[in-house]
């Protein structure tokens, strides 16, 4: 699992809006480092809704963790990374050896490209999958340790 931390701002049944940071490291912040800081990690508070799993209780001003499995997270990045790499070296390879040379497999590395991008794209936007990327509360922060 992955965890992180948020605090309660409301509870309303099994649901809460949460105000999570993205974490930054010294070096993004400084715009120095990996560059996270481009894609979202912006060290700033971001409000979401979540579920709150059973059996948890919570408070608006409670630090809670959030937790999100991490096959969700490697078949997110499979569908985001992992499809278009596929499709780029498998159309540049069978363009290769159909005999279209440098310019065909470049040609067929793109179409694999953008083939793959557009299955990952369809497959993580399918309503099963969104839902498996949500967080969920999995208990108050102070007392789990987290």
């Amino acid at each position: 699992m992955h965890h992180a931390q948020a605090i309660v701002r409301s509870v309303s049944g099994d649901r809460a809006v949460v105000s999570a940071e993205s974490p930054v490291c010294a070096r993004c912040a400084a715009g120095k480092g990996c560059g996270a800081g481009l894609v979202g990690a912006t060290g700033k508070a971001r409000e979401m809704t979540v579920i709150v799993a059973d059996g948890v209780h919570i408070a608006p001003g409670d630090a809670v963790s959030l937790s999100l499995p991490h096959a969700s997270l490697t078949r997110a990045a499979c569908y985001a990374y992992g499809l278009p790499l596929a499709g780029l070296l498998s159309g540049s390879a069978l363009a290769a050896l159909a005999g279209g040379g440098e310019a065909g497999a470049l040609v067929g590395g793109i179409a694999g490209l953008a083939a793959g991008a557009m299955a990952g794209r369809r497959l993580g936007s399918r309503r099963d999958c969104i839902s498996r990327m949500r967080p969920v509360i999995s208990g108050i922060a102070n007392r789990k340790g987290l």
